[in-house]
């Protein structure tokens, strides 16, 4: 992950190009896309308001409305009020490209449709459910309240969940 962070001197046309074609993958977690995202935004010196805007279009199509109505600011803004809440979003379709055997191009668009039967859940690793029906405890810590089991967009210490607070 170092490495990753900190690579040897690129060119910046190059770093841009990868930063842009990074797409959140279908089995990944948002927090891995997030951190992946993020700092290839570091290495590209972007703008708090330019790196929202990167994330933002390397998620999904049905989501990106609705990160872009949060109206972030900054990225970590994005990641608390919006993708954490999404840890292990995985969408119900997503198309892949056949390169044909002749021009070896992309030319056919199949749609895969991920079966909780078949594929694991994100938390305790079983088939047969999803993840909002998993029995095993979340495990994760909110980092506003400081208590296990829920994220911060969803920590009942707070009076209105999801919401921004004012920056007034």
């Amino acid at each position: 992950m170092l490495i990753r962070a900190f690579p040897k001197h690129r060119d910046y046309s190059i770093l841009l190009d990868e930063m842009m074609q990074r797409k959140k993958l279908p089995n990944e977690t948002m927090t891995k896309y997030y951190q992946d995202k993020i700092a290839m935004c570091f290495r590209c010196n972007l703008s708090d308001i330019a790196s929202v805007s990167c994330i933002i279009r390397g998620l999904p199509v049905s989501l990106q409305p609705n990160a872009r109505a949060f109206q972030c600011q900054r990225p970590d803004e994005l990641y608390e009020y919006f993708l954490c809440a999404l840890e292990d979003y995985r969408s119900t379709t997503f198309e892949t490209c056949v390169p044909n055997e002749d021009t070896q191009q992309p030319s056919i668009l199949e749609k895969e449709v991920i079966n909780p039967e078949i594929d694991p859940c994100p938390r305790c690793k079983n088939t047969g459910h999803i993840l909002r029906n998993c029995t095993v405890p979340d495990q994760r810590i909110c980092f506003k309240c400081g208590i296990q089991g829920h994220i911060a967009t969803r920590c009942p210490g707070t009076s209105a969940t999801r919401t921004k607070p004012s920056t007034d």
